[in-house]
């Protein structure tokens, strides 16, 4: 089955660090594909400088890192992926190139996309940082499966990753 991940960056990231959730991107992308078999990998995010090296190791991993132009709000950068994701998963939908979406993301502004999915899918889910930081209008589908961080930051720790470690 060609389920894919569709990651929010952002909304993942500022999440955790919400709740005091310290984590290395590489492992849950890792995590994620292994625990759902992904056939894409989508990172959905602005372009950091500082953040180059996360952007080497998730392409080693197979993840397509889409850029979107960012800008600066409030003394804060921000780049606004919710239409790209948007599209792209309608897209992957209309195309027949799914059969399964998983987004990594708390937004309610997902709640009519994944109506959407559900509507054309097997497999509709949803992964989130914290309940805390889901929204309600995600949480009150009936048939959306929320996987949350919180339960798996064990597994996700931030330590150095040898070179082994990674999949080939």
């Amino acid at each position: 089955m060609k389920t894919n991940i569709y990651i929010d960056a952002a909304n993942i990231i500022l999440s955790a660090r919400d709740q005091g959730m310290d984590f290395d991107m590489v492992k849950l992308v890792l995590y994620l594909n292994n625990k759902y078999k992904a056939h894409r990998i989508l990172y959905f995010t602005a372009r950091f400088e500082e953040h180059k090296e996360l952007y080497v190791d998730l392409g080693k991993n197979n993840v397509e890192i889409v850029f979107k132009q960012s800008y600066r709000e409030n003394n804060k950068t921000k780049a606004n992926c919710d239409v790209e994701i948007a599209h792209r998963i309608t897209l992957d939908i209309e195309n027949n190139n799914v059969q399964g979406v998983i987004i990594a993301s708390g937004d309610g502004d997902f709640a009519s996309l994944l109506d959407y999915a559900k509507l054309k899918l097997e497999i509709v889910r949803c992964f989130s940082a914290h309940p805390k930081n889901t929204s309600v209008m995600l949480k009150e589908k009936d048939y959306l499966e929320i996987i949350y961080m919180s339960q798996i930051i064990d597994l996700l720790h931030k330590k150095e990753i040898l070179d082994t470690d990674l999949p080939v």
